[in-house]
């Protein structure tokens, strides 16, 4: 279990009412009984009677900070969320995640962008992908981007953090032989678990799957076995780790978060929503859906 360093409350209400905070936020937002809750210092709000309460909550390795109301008397506590009209949450959302470098599926030059905050050791993201990438692709790959950021959860998923590696490794050289090892992962879950096991009790004696099934296909596709070992030897997590702090910092907690335009969907959706989403997306780039075989924007 990770060490942390939390901060102490510096707020200037009674223990008993700290307490009854804390209870109260816990219901509220169903936090897990692992989480730490921090109070912070009040300060003047804008609203007559109510003090502003910075309330942080930490999980694991992430931290985050809501804003409460606290009426002066502490007889009522209020989670109020202020929408800024004059900004876009979609563009801001795109504006902050970092694509360029990334393999792209479907047309690379598409107005409409699907970005996967994915797990390669999640069972989830596996039913996500391959719905993806079925029928959905095939209708919208000429007009629709499909890209993936790495969002390994390790502390579940032992063998998540590695997989990435050899995928980010292999697109380092071929674009398509990191989406055939993408595919691969999600499409031979139960298998690389077994494998993995199996690694596991003979450490150094069995090579780890992700490294054979990296070799494999990039010895299938002649690619260069030195520049892949090289690449795997070369700290490649801290690229990975630099992905998991953008998904965080947009609000990605789980795997999969897709974002449709900047739009965030958490978990897996079933096809048809999906769809749904891409031809409202499509709509609002003046694009036609898919299915229109008309060739001029609408």
């Amino acid at each position: 279990m990770a060490a942390i360093c939390v901060a102490q409350s510096t707020g200037s209400g009674s223990s008993e009412l700290d307490r009854r905070i804390e209870r109260q936020v816990r219901d509220y937002a169903g936090l897990a009984p692992s989480a730490v809750i921090t109070l912070g210092t009040r300060h003047t709000s804008q609203f007559a009677g109510y003090e502003e309460l910075p309330v942080m909550v930490h999980q694991g390795l992430t931290t985050k900070t809501f804003n409460f109301l606290l009426a002066e008397d502490g007889s009522k506590l209020l989670y109020v969320s202020t929408l800024d009209l004059t900004q876009d949450p979609y563009a801001r959302n795109m504006a902050h995640t970092k694509l360029t470098g990334r393999p792209v599926r479907g047309n690379p030059q598409a107005k409409v962008t699907v970005v996967v905050y994915d797990d390669l050791e999640c069972p989830f993201c596996a039913r996500m992908h391959a719905i993806l990438f079925g029928a959905v692709f095939r209708d919208y790959r000429d007009r629709v981007r499909f890209i993936y950021k790495d969002f390994p959860l390790v502390e579940s998923h032992p063998w998540a953090m590695r997989a990435a590696a050899n995928a980010n490794c292999l697109a380092a050289q071929n674009d398509a032989a990191y989406w055939e090892f993408v595919d691969h992962a999600h499409a031979h879950l139960s298998q690389i678990n077994e494998e993995f096991a199996a690694y596991r009790q003979a450490p150094g004696k069995v090579e780890h799957p992700a490294d054979e099934a990296a070799r494999e296909i990039a010895a299938r596709r002649t690619l260069d076995l030195g520049q892949l070992r090289a690449c795997l030897k070369s700290n490649p997590s801290s690229a990975i780790e630099e992905s998991v702090r953008e998904g965080e910092s947009l609000g990605v907690s789980a795997t999969p978060t897709l974002f449709v335009n900047g739009q965030l969907i958490d978990g897996v959706i079933q096809e048809p929503e999906l769809r749904a989403l891409l031809d409202r997306a499509l709509a609002e780039a003046k694009m036609p859906a898919a299915g229109d075989t008309s060739t001029k924007p609408r």
